[in-house]
């Protein structure tokens, strides 16, 4: 009877060169965040607060250029208008060798990119034909794209690791029936993509945003009840069954503060006490920005996560509570009366 041949063996000098590629540390690449919303949600306006960013914009989606036109960001790199694939991918190539100074590229539309792709696919493979002879035959086009896809997403984490970068893909939103195999299917968000592209998107990314509005339904006539509210937005950022997100950073579940322009997430990552000559007490915190580096640096400030010390977003009223109860357990029994711009608590000893 047959048997199945093992496979070689490394040699024992081979496997010892393996063991020294260990490592304990991270690989400190920026982070790759994925952002989904529906039109008028606020994607291109968050994405253009990223310092010394670069805004790809894909066929159909100029909505960038009339922010800009109208103040509601600031004047931001782009790309004209990309119509093909081939032009998409050219742009990747001169991000990932060219000289410039970049330090986020923002794709503004991430579907839309997927369309181009496509688009070349469904042209190169099937004549053009995007009927049930062509790229839809059996969904064959969707799975022959793939690859395409995938070698993208690999030059997007090369930009990622030889440059240095941050990715931020802005993605529509739409409403797709989730087959629930533990019982009734039921509707949520998702990212306006095809199942095979979303799939290996989300796999790439470290983060991923739902931004959403603030709405309350209150009991209505018949089936129907009424909605309310639908102005503040509001970015969602674990996964649930009625939208898709995910974090490997440890975010809060949902953050609101710094979803207006000129503020950012961040964290505290230290504290370090001090006392002057006065007596005062000196609570010197050290920031870092967690989706990006903003370009219009101002006060950083802190909210949830007692637990951990860990602050994020702006700081209010309970985030300074949090602040506080947290500085008493490192032996600080003083009065917080002050803060200074963006990294320093100041407070007076207690009488």
């Amino acid at each position: 009877m047959p048997t199945a041949s093992s496979p070689p063996r490394a040699k024992a000098a081979n496997v010892q060169a393996l063991l020294q590629d260990v490592r304990t540390e991270g690989s400190g690449n920026k982070p790759c965040l994925v952002i989904i919303g529906e039109a008028g949600r606020g994607k291109s306006s968050f994405a253009a607060q990223a310092r010394d960013a670069i805004v790809l914009q894909t066929k159909g989606e100029t909505g960038l250029e009339t922010l800009i036109d109208h103040g509601q960001v600031n004047p931001t790199a782009h790309s004209p208008e990309i119509m093909n694939w081939e032009m998409y991918l050219a742009w990747l190539d001169e991000i990932l060798n060219g000289k410039h100074d970049y330090k986020n590229l923002v794709i503004d539309t991430i579907n839309g990119a997927q369309d181009l792709c496509h688009q070349w696919v469904c042209d190169t493979e099937y004549g053009g034909d995007w009927g049930e002879r062509g790229f839809t035959s059996y969904m064959r086009g969707y799975a022959v794209a793939t690859p395409h896809w995938e070698r993208m997403l690999h030059t997007l984490n090369e930009i990622r690791s030889k440059r240095g970068m941050g990715i931020i893909l802005c993605c529509h939103a739409k409403i797709a029936t989730f087959k629930n195999p533990t019982g009734t299917d039921y509707d949520r968000y998702t990212a306006d993509m095809h199942a095979r592209q979303w799939a290996v998107t989300h796999k790439f990314a470290d983060i991923i945003l739902f931004f959403d509005t603030v709405t309350v339904v209150t009991e209505g006539t018949g089936t129907k009840g009424k909605a309310q509210g639908g102005t503040q937005r509001i970015a969602r950022c674990e996964h649930s069954a009625t939208w898709d997100a995910k974090n490997r950073h440890g975010f809060p579940p949902e953050f609101r503060e710094t979803m207006q322009p000129g503020k950012y997430l961040c964290k505290i990552t230290s504290h370090s006490l001090a006392q002057s000559k006065k007596k005062d007490w000196q609570v010197v915190i050290k920031f870092q920005p967690i989706l990006f580096e903003p370009r219009d640096t101002k006060e950083p400030v802190a909210i949830e996560s007692p637990q951990t010390c860990t602050y994020w977003g702006w700081l209010t009223d309970k985030g300074k509570q949090w602040v506080v109860k947290d500085l008493e357990t490192l032996g600080f029994d003083g009065k917080i009366s002050e803060l200074h711009s963006g990294d320093a608590l100041v407070g007076t000893e207690a009488p």
